[in-house]
Formats: structure tokens, C-alpha cells, sequence
């Protein structure tokens, strides 16, 4: 499905019945990398996946570059939909606009998952950010889509040459526009001079934080701030999991998630 959002062309999946599901994808990736959940989760929620604004089949429009812009795309999306509340699974920078969302319209969120996420970042991964958005506006795709490979395969820890694959594939074809990468890249910057730390107790909504003990990109602690910053929060780490722990234990997560989801325990 399509249609204009907040001055752009959103793109996103709906299966249409059941109470409100929406599962929001990380950097570099599009509404494909939840493939590993759509199908199981569709069976107990109606679950929306949409392409962030500039992934995908997303166009990017007028970026900002903030967390808060890509807030109102998900408000705007909602509203289109009819959706005044929503249980929201956020997966990496997904997790960031779910966690911006459920700050800036705490009505509209049933209640979060965070997956492999952060609040804030340190200097180290400003550089991250800053080598990748340098290499988008000197217009050298080929670097690019090499520096987006070798992150691609540091995302999954385990020993699975297809599912790696699979997921650089994903990630390569997200990226439609430079521009798309480049805006994400800089709205997830603003978390060095503007953390979400300090907002994190407005967050009222239950929340399940979820990560695996080999997450390189944002590992446990950062899962641990988050946990400690939104009260009531469960945390749960994924022994032998990397930062796709919903693609390398996806059954598991699956259950874990429909669980909390559903209200049947602590996650």
C-alpha cells in the first residue's frame, strides 16, 4: 500500500485484522527485514510494516534529519489508517522512533518493544554516522554499498553464510535514494548532543528492552540505560545473539514478543 504522508509517498504492508501491531525497521533496512515475525505475529495482531521515510519504497521527501520527523511520519501513518493506538516493536533506529513516538504521543502507544536499541551515542558512534553520511554526499555509492555490506554481516553473529546473505541483500536494496541513508544517519546523529536518556521516564507504556549478549552496534549497556531510564521496563538479553537477534533466534523472539504483546507474562 501507498500514499502520501506528511508530504511523501509512504509505502507499508497492513494485514488488516486484529488490534494494531506496528513493526518499524533499522538503518539500512526496509519493511522486509521483519520477515521473520510478519507471518507469526499477523496471526494474533494486525500488523503494519512501513518503509521509513527515504528506505525502501519510502520516498524521502523533505528530511529533517530527526527522530521527531520520523514521529510524526508514524503519527501521519496512523491517522491515515484509522489508528488512534498501537503496540509498537522497534527494532535498532526503529527502536529510537518508537521510543521518540511513545515520548512526544503517549496516547496513541498500547505498549513498546525495543529492539537492540539505544538512547543516546557516544563519540565513537558519531564517527560511525559521520563516515557513512560523508560518503552519501561525495556520491560514492560503491564505498558505500561496501562500508553497508561489512555492516550487514557484523549485524549477525552467528554461522549462517544464507541468512547473511539475505540480509545484505535486504540492506542494499533499501537503500533507494542516498538521500534516505544520509537523513537517517544524521537524525540518529542528534543523539549525541540530544539523548533520549532524560526523557525515557515520560515513557509510561509497558516495555519489554530485548538484545543479545553480542550485539556490537548497540550492546547490552546500552539496552541497560534504556531499561533503567522507563519504569517498569523488563529486559531481556539473548544469550549467543547479535544485533539481529530477531533474525538469528527468531522463534525465540517471536515468543518472547507475543508474550509481553498478548499480556501473558513479563516477556
Amino acid at each position: 500500500m501507498k500514499d502520501e504522508i506528511n508530504g511523501a509517498i509512504a509505502a507499508w504492508d497492513d494485514s488488516e485484522i486484529g488490534d494494531p501491531l506496528v513493526l518499524i525497521h533499522g538503518l539500512s533496512e526496509s519493511r522486509a527485514a521483519w520477515q521473520h515475525q510478519s507471518q507469526e505475529l499477523s496471526k494474533h495482531f494486525r500488523v503494519i510494516s512501513y518503509d521509513v521515510r527515504g528506505f525502501g519504497e519510502s520516498e524521502i521527501g523533505v528530511a529533517e534529519g530527526t527522530p521527531q520527523q520520523f514521529a510524526r511520519d508514524l503519527a501521519g501513518l496512523l491517522s491515515n489508517l484509522g489508528v488512534d493506538r498501537a503496540r509498537l516493536w522497534g527494532f535498532s533506529m526503529g527502536g529510537v522512533i518508537s521510543m521518540r513516538f511513545a515520548i512526544d504521543y503517549p496516547d496513541m502507544v498500547e505498549s513498546l518493544i525495543l529492539g537492540s536499541s539505544s538512547c543516546l551515542i557516544n563519540q565513537q558512534a558519531l564517527e560511525f554516522f559521520k563516515i557513512r553520511t560523508g560518503l552519501t554526499t561525495r556520491d560514492k555509492p560503491d564505498e558505500l554499498i561496501d562500508l553497508n555490506t561489512e555492516d550487514a554481516k557484523a549485524c549477525i553473529s552467528i554461522d549462517r553464510p544464507d541468512l547473511i546473505q539475505k540480509y545484505v541483500d535486504l540492506r542494499t536494496s533499501a537503500i533507494q535514494d542516498l538521500k534516505g541513508y544520509a537523513n537517517a544517519c544524521a537524525a540518529m546523529s542528534t543523539l549525541f548532543e540530544y539523548p533520549l536518556t532524560h526523557e525515557l521516564p515520560n515513557i509510561k507504556s509497558p516495555t519489554l528492552v530485548i538484545t543479545g549478549d553480542l550485539d556490537m552496534f548497540c550492546p547490552p549497556k546500552a539496552s541497560g540505560i534504556i531499561h533503567d531510564g522507563i519504569p517498569g521496563s523488563i529486559l531481556r538479553i539473548l544469550p549467543g545473539a547479535g544485533h539481529c537477534a530477531h533474525w538469528e533466534q527468531a522463534d525465540t523472539i517471536n515468543d518472547i514478543a507475543l508474550d509481553f504483546l498478548s499480556g501473558n507474562g513479563n516477556g
